[in-house]
């Protein structure tokens, strides 16, 4: 049985909402004041927002929750009745954000028609990532060794918090004279109501929707602690979490690009990823092991959309190393898009 998400319950939608009288004279309702009758309650002032203000309440409530405003103009031709936005606009949302981004099925298909052409197949490359643990998105069905034990090597963020003894564990299990497939993806979604920056799961034992889970928790909350207050440190105690101190720290040193971002997310995301791609670089340098394996690092961003539609992934590059050196690590972006037009034009 398949379950439509329904994170706006009808009766809560704006048309269904009792509008209140601002008029000099009108009668106050009991529940519009404090209990001692001297000043309007805060409810009552949200609900004056959502109906002469609803943009700006949206957006604080939004803005408070660490979601980012709609992407592009949106109507209520945008929305299903129960709430839900509607499948193309989530594309053109994605599209807006991460321009170029491919539904993972094409992503597959494309991925594996380049890595052919470079003779890596299943039998002779073994896969890995550095990716958040709440991500749960998969672009691969099988198409490489030992397809159900690989090795993530990454923690919050997907920044590859595993070290170089995670690293290490992860190239023990390549199988010798054999290539390397490695993933870098930070994590970010959109939520049946097309909020930026939050994911929603459904339980299938229970058949359940999960409430909104926010992507990029740590990065998010660094921001908004640093835009509140560009100069807080971290107490003792909250230096304890290593990983939220990395990532802050990390957030606060490129606060700058960050903030100038037109999305928030996005501008995090790009900053892990790097941060990951140079970790990992070092990594490989420093292993005699994979001086002489060939290694494929695959770095984008993994979007997770609403159940029913296929999850989407922008990539940032895929490369190839073919050598020890840093300099013969060449990318092999151009070639992904020469397939990804193949498929598009084969679809005509």
């Amino acid at each position: 049985m398949k379950v439509r998400n329904l994170p706006v319950p009808i009766w809560k939608r704006k048309q269904h909402q009792e509008k209140h009288v601002l008029v000099k004279g009108s009668k106050v309702k009991k529940d519009d004041l404090n209990s001692v009758g001297t000043a309007v309650s805060q409810e009552f002032c949200h609900k004056i927002l959502w109906n002469q203000y609803p943009k700006n309440l949206i957006d604080v409530v939004k803005e408070k929750a660490g979601a980012a405003p709609p992407p592009i103009p949106l109507g209520p031709s945008d929305f299903e009745e129960d709430g839900r936005m509607k499948y193309e606009t989530i594309k053109r949302c994605i599209e807006r954000v991460y321009p170029g981004a491919q539904a993972n099925p094409s992503l597959r298909k494309a991925l594996l028609g380049v890595l052919s052409d470079e003779g890596l197949n299943h039998s002779n490359t073994y896969f890995g990532c550095s990716k958040s643990p709440l991500d749960v998105c998969t672009i691969f069905r099988g198409d490489w060794m030992f397809p159900d034990d690989y090795v993530n090597i990454g923690g919050l963020g997907g920044l590859p918090f595993g070290g170089r003894i995670g690293f290490r564990t992860l190239l023990k299990r390549v199988p010798e004279s054999c290539c390397l497939f490695l993933l870098l993806a930070t994590h970010t979604g959109f939520d049946p109501a097309g909020n930026l920056g939050f994911a929603q799961r459904l339980d299938t034992k229970t058949m359940q929707v999960s409430p909104p889970l926010q992507t990029c928790r740590a990065g998010m909350k660094a921001f908004k602690i640093l835009l509140e207050n560009p100069e807080y440190s971290l107490s003792k105690i909250e230096q304890q979490d290593r990983q939220y101190n990395y990532i802050f720290n990390l957030v606060k040193h490129h606060f700058d690009h960050i903030s100038e971002c037109d999305f928030v997310t996005e501008g995090i995301g790009r900053v892990f990823l790097e941060k990951t791609r140079d970790t990992i670089l070092k990594y490989l340098g420093e292993s005699k092991k994979a001086q002489n394996m060939i290694v494929v690092l695959l770095t984008g961003t993994q979007i997770e959309t609403p159940s029913g539609m296929d999850d989407y992934f922008n990539v940032t590059d895929l490369e190839i190393r073919r050598g020890a050196r840093l300099e013969d690590l060449k990318s092999y972006k151009d070639k992904l898009k020469y397939f990804f037009d193949r498929e598009h034009l084969s679809k005509h």
